[in-house]
């Protein structure tokens, strides 16, 4: 509650700066996605925990959730990178209109395509190991 006080205060404070009055506009769409996706994702926990049936499922939550943050944060890092490197802010390259729609992120020839590729060749083992270890 302390913290929720406070929010006031801290968007006064980063309104200030024109780079971040910026990101005060734009920027909750990603937050509140997140936000609703890890959500999404505790109910679905709570309602295997409660459920008798589905009590195992709980030992496999670190897998499913952990594994798949990490190589996503791992893509949108790579990404970000790639775009601050090779591109004027604001326009997003041509090449880059593609990562929207899987077929093209995953059998594209990109530098962006190959790190895809790479990650999704490390989880599913990543993840059959996982299974293995847990089970």
């Amino acid at each position: 509650a302390f913290f929720l006080a406070l929010t006031p205060m801290w968007i006064i404070i980063a309104a200030k700066h024109p780079a971040t009055r910026i990101v005060l506009h734009s920027g909750w769409e990603p937050v509140i996605t997140a936000m609703v996706i890890s959500s999404i994702g505790g109910l679905i926990l709570d309602t295997t925990v409660s459920d008798p049936n589905l009590v195992g499922i709980v030992v496999y939550t670190p897998v499913i959730n952990g594994i798949g943050g990490n190589l996503v944060a791992i893509q949108a890092s790579r990404i970000s990178t790639y775009l601050h490197l090779h591109s004027v802010p604001g326009e997003l390259p041509e090449e880059a209109k593609g990562c929207c729609y899987p077929c093209r992120t995953f059998c594209g020839t990109g530098v962006n395509n190959k790190s895809a590729q790479v990650l999704m060749l490390l989880v599913i083992p990543g993840h059959l190991i996982f299974l293995y270890t847990i089970h």
